[in-house]
């Protein structure tokens, strides 16, 4: 049992240097400060023993202290278990006694010699131990605000009340109450591509795949805006200076960092500066054995969230400190599958399904497998899997029950519930899962995108445009999202916004597919056709298209255009090209456009019968507003469940 001369604690392959407040495992220096080691210090101080809530209130918040008790006693609980490795349904070190309080119930040892500290952290050996002493930073910047306060209000009274408030800074009434400037708030935040220390190119999957991790465990915290992996990958070994950096992706701070790994051991380094003030808030490793990698990714996004001083909802908390082990081995073959997948290429596609399948092979209860399964059908669709459209999304259907059944905590796992319920046409299903995985990972820009599109369905303009400009703002340099903001004005009927979009998006990437038809597609409903013939409409996607089209309008004019593209989707039809199904509904619009109101329905009506899954969405394109007032219109709105 420790004694009142005892400086250093050992417990299991830990040590707390309870003067320097210091804690090491092994040697190595463990990140655990502030009210997470007060905790600990107090508990072992009485080693088996009940330390009660109201001993621990007493000893880190003082009665002149204003402050969410049980959020703060649980979150530095929730901190002190993640740097233990600990856990509280099975518990090695701190043991929770409901409504009581807390009991340290590991074997200690009193006296050990603590590892030599690192030059510049050596405390003087005539300092006091105190529950409450601060570093050394932290007596600095205290020291420094009281001088700054002393012309207002003289030395003596100033001195306790800075005194109480530097150690005491929880919610940020320390900076409130001496007045520290709003403009340093960080309320956004870029996680820069990890560098690859692993001395192995190979590896790369394994450091792209903690990058996206953190960014995925920032963006569940409601106050902050994290930007998505697609515009943090555009740096990735960038030489540009960081301040440009953030100036281009509109951020307060970044987050960089290296990886490194020696066996199953991995080590993370990261780094957390803040631009306007030129200063780094954090520079820290961490280190842990891959089947805790959870807790490892946890600890580092709560010592960020901690450090910038961003506000947790309770329900953030309890989400970023829920933690499971992980079979190595299955996540190794997850990440490989998800670096596959994020170059969006066929090929790579069946490749990245195939490491899913072998993952859930060694790890049947890997719920991200089932998650990257349901992506793999999403993106690539049936055809590019070797499957019929139906056949993807039933495959589809299967994982994302299973992903939800495995774990329905996640924002990933709902976010795949809700594209199989919208393919399905459950529209109201649909929703609520969008809903709920928004609710668990407001962040996600993707969610965001598709949940813009079940909107665009139900002819929610405003709500889709407001979404997926929510999308935009979290992946600022996506020449995609910047396309489907114009997409959700081009279905809004609001042509020249979407023009802009589309240029916009074509000057970050010049022939950007996706963008080239929404500028053409616009024009042409503006009827400005000889400008969306320039634009090179109606390509990219129909070879020589657009020299054709335009060849037969300087001869016959805009509805002979439309005919000879009618005449071509009944050519893909009769072929059974994989997108036959969705070709029916462009059949349609053409139909509807020329006035053959039989042709068109009867092209709608097939598309229903097929269950085609785009058909909702593509029933509220501009193209069939002709249609929109017949009663066999709005009959089929109804069958399908959209409103009317």
């Amino acid at each position: 049992m420790p004694t009142a001369n005892s400086d250093t604690v050992r417990f299991g392959a830990f040590e707390a240097d309870l003067r320097s407040g210091e804690l090491r495992k092994d040697g190595i220096k463990v990140k655990l400060e502030g009210q997470p080691f007060q905790v600990l210090a107090a508990l072992l101080e009485r080693p088996g023993q009940l330390v009660p809530r109201e001993e621990l209130q007493k000893q880190l918040w003082p009665d002149e202290t204003f402050v969410d008790f049980e959020q703060g006693i649980n979150a530095a609980v929730k901190r002190l278990r993640l740097a233990l490795e600990d856990s509280a349904d099975q518990p090695r070190f701190i043991e929770t006694l409901p409504r009581r309080g807390y009991r340290f119930i590991g074997r200690v040892e009193s006296g050990a010699q603590p590892p030599q500290a690192e030059e510049g952290q050596r405390k003087p050996a005539e300092e006091p131990f105190s529950l409450t002493t601060p570093t050394p930073e932290a007596a600095l910047r205290r020291r420094v605000t009281a001088h700054r306060q002393i012309v207002l209000i003289g030395l003596s009274a100033m001195t306790a009340v800075v005194l109480l408030l530097s150690a005491f800074n929880l919610h940020s009434w320390r900076d409130r109450l001496l007045g520290r400037p709003a403009e340093g708030e960080i309320t956004s935040i870029a996680v820069l591509p990890l560098e690859n220390l692993t001395g192995d190119p190979e590896q790369q999957y394994l450091v792209d795949g903690m990058t996206e991790a953190l960014i995925t465990e920032l963006g569940k915290i409601s106050a902050l805006r994290v930007i998505s992996r697609t515009s943090a990958m555009a740096f990735k070994d960038s030489k540009k200076p960081l301040p440009e950096i953030a100036r281009q992706l509109g951020v307060d701070a970044v987050l960089e960092g290296a990886v490194a790994r020696n066996g199953d051991r991995v080590r993370v380094t990261a780094r957390v500066m803040h631009l306007s003030q030129e200063r780094i808030l954090l520079s820290q490793s961490y280190e842990r054995d891959l089947r805790e990698i959870s807790a490892l990714q946890s600890e580092i996004v709560l010592v960020v969230a901690d450090e910038i001083r961003v506000k947790l909802l309770k329900q953030e908390q309890a989400r970023l400190g829920s933690v499971r082990p992980v079979n190595p081995r299955a996540y190794e073959e997850f990440l490989r599958g998800r670096y596959l997948q994020a170059k969006m290429n066929p090929e790579d596609m069946r490749k990245a399904l195939s490491y899913f399948q072998h993952a859930l092979e060694i790890d049947p209860t890997y719920a991200p497998a089932y998650i990257g399964i349901v992506d793999a059908y999403t993106i690539g669709g049936g055809f590019q899997m070797g499957v019929s459209l139906k056949e993807g999304v039933a495959k589809m259907k299967e994982a994302a029950h299973k992903a939800v059944e495995l774990d329905d905590t996640t924002a990933a796992a709902h976010y795949a519930m809700a594209k199989v319920k919208y393919y399905e046409w459950d529209l109201p299903g649909a929703e609520k899962e969008f809903q709920l995985a928004l609710e668990l990972n407001p962040g996600d820009a993707q969610v965001r995108r598709h949940y813009g599109h079940f909107l665009i369905a139900m002819r929610r303009h405003t709500d889709s445009i407001r979404e997926m400009q929510h999308a935009l703002a979290l992946d600022p340099l996506s020449p995609l999202l910047t396309t489907e903001v114009g997409w959700t004005y081009y279905y809004a009927r609001q042509y020249p916004e979407a023009i802009k979009q589309s240029q916009k998006a074509l000057e970050m990437e010049r022939d950007f597919p996706y963008a080239k038809v929404l500028l053409g597609e616009s024009y042409w409903l503006q009827g400005q056709y000889e400008e969306s013939l320039r634009s090179g409409w109606p390509g990219p996607y129909l070879p020589e298209g657009n020299r054709r089209a335009k060849e037969i309008y300087e001869r016959a004019g805009a509805q002979a255009v439309m005919r000879w593209l009618i005449e071509d989707d009944e050519q893909r039809i009769a072929r059974g090209e994989p997108l036959a199904a969705r070709t029916l509904n462009h059949l349609a619009a053409g139909y509807a456009e020329l006035g053959d109101r039989e042709r068109a329905f009867a092209c709608l009506e097939k598309a229903y019968q097929e269950h085609d899954p785009w058909l909702p969405m593509d029933m509220a394109a501009p193209r069939f507003d002709p249609l929109r007032s017949d009663p066999r219109f709005q009959n089929l709105l109804r069958r399908i469940g959209l409103p009317r």
